[in-house]
């Protein structure tokens, strides 16, 4: 569990071993705001490997159908850590009623700019990558693996085009846009095996 500023990771490079950390940088942060290039595949990989170790052994950990770029945290190495728990603000942020954000024009990224205070945190932003059944409020009918692995998919296509999913909308109508069925675009990428492997985790 959270104590203060710590929070409970998984390391996700083949030992995963769990540890407190506190201040690092999440894959969110290194994609959106600082814009560094990652190796995507080897990201990719650890990814895959810690969300299936997570799904097999932690099935009780809040990341399971709340997986997004907010959840992972990536070193300048390129080692990947999957927080397992949320932290107090992020929790309160969840928990907290859901308002439709101000329209605004659109960043060099194409994320839909907000008025106010910042949401692309994992709180409420969180909600562009649950899948259609989570956000429908499925509750315990939700299969934790399949909507685990829907959030997946959507990580994966971040990292493949350095965009957020559905970033022309503002998080609450992303939401709603999910609830649909109707996932995000993919006639920007061009590799095909990974475009397979991203359409088989959101289908």
């Amino acid at each position: 569990m959270s104590k203060g500023d710590l929070v409970e990771v998984m390391a996700c490079n083949g030992g995963f071993e769990v540890s407190l950390v506190g201040g690092s940088r999440t894959l969110h942060s290194v994609l959106h705001k600082e814009k560094r290039e990652i190796g995507k595949r080897a990201v990719g990989l650890q990814l895959v490997n810690g969300l299936k170790h997570v799904l097999a052994n932690r099935q009780a950990s809040d990341v399971v159908t709340r997986l997004s770029s907010h959840w992972i945290l990536l070193d300048n190495a390129g080692n990947v850590q999957l927080k397992l728990r949320m932290t107090s603000e992020e929790a309160e942020l969840e928990a907290a009623p859901t308002k439709q954000q101000p329209a605004g024009s659109l960043d060099e990224n194409g994320t839909a700019q907000k008025r106010g205070k910042d949401v692309e945190q994992a709180g409420m932003d969180g909600l562009r990558w649950r899948a259609p059944e989570v956000v429908a409020g499925g509750g315990s009918a939700v299969d934790g693996h399949k909507a685990s692995v829907f959030s997946l998919g959507l990580v994966l296509w971040e990292i493949e085009t350095g965009q957020v999913p559905f970033g022309e909308l503002d998080a609450v109508n992303a939401q709603r846009q999910s609830a649909t069925g109707i996932g995000p675009k993919m006639d920007s990428l061009r590799n095909d095996a990974f475009v397979a492997l991203i359409l088989q985790c959101v289908s």
